[in-house]
């Protein structure tokens, strides 16, 4: 027989989902409103938390790194900085030259468009059951209202999970 603790927690589980669902909805409209290369917002950045919290309140995503949610192909929808950061290689490169970097991104990051366009932005993540795999960022770059484009890709081995939410 069931108790009535069990039948509550059936009942509220589509109520939890659907919480999860509309937070999400809610989230990928804002970010498609705004202007990817267009920086930070705070609306946006707000309703990240949001999610975050409310998934964690909920369990939902939990073990993301070990339960096969990052596997796929990921589209860049919303960034903080410049597009080309979602890239493994920038993260890299200012962890090499932590003193410089940001004056050399800065320099970049000052290019106009149309003088320069950025994006998109993916990364494909292939994972197997022990969580070791391969991820493959790309970002489109174009300069000169598009008469040069390439496509600069980061490529890096996934060699196991890091807890039960992060990958090195």
């Amino acid at each position: 027989a069931e108790s009535n603790d069990d039948i509550e927690l059936q009942s509220s589980l589509p109520s939890a989902s659907s919480r999860i669902e509309e937070c999400k909805k809610t989230l990928i409209e804002q970010c498609k409103s705004h202007e990817l290369d267009s920086g930070y917002s705070s609306s946006i950045d707000t309703l990240i938390c949001n999610l975050e919290a409310l998934g964690e309140d909920l369990g939902f995503g939990q073990a993301s790194s070990v339960s096969g949610l990052l596997s796929g192909k990921w589209d860049l929808i919303y960034a903080s900085d410049d597009i080309t950061r979602s890239s493994p290689f920038f993260w890299a490169f200012r962890r090499a030259f932590p003193d410089s970097s940001d004056q050399i991104f800065g320099i970049t990051d000052a290019i106009p468009a149309p003088v320069k366009l950025v994006g998109p932005a993916t990364q494909d993540i292939e994972l197997d059951a022990s969580s070791r795999g391969t991820l493959v960022s790309r970002v489109k770059i174009a300069t000169l209202g598009g008469v040069a484009t390439s496509i600069m890709t980061t490529r890096a081995s996934v060699i196991g999970a890091e807890g039960v939410d992060g990958l090195r």
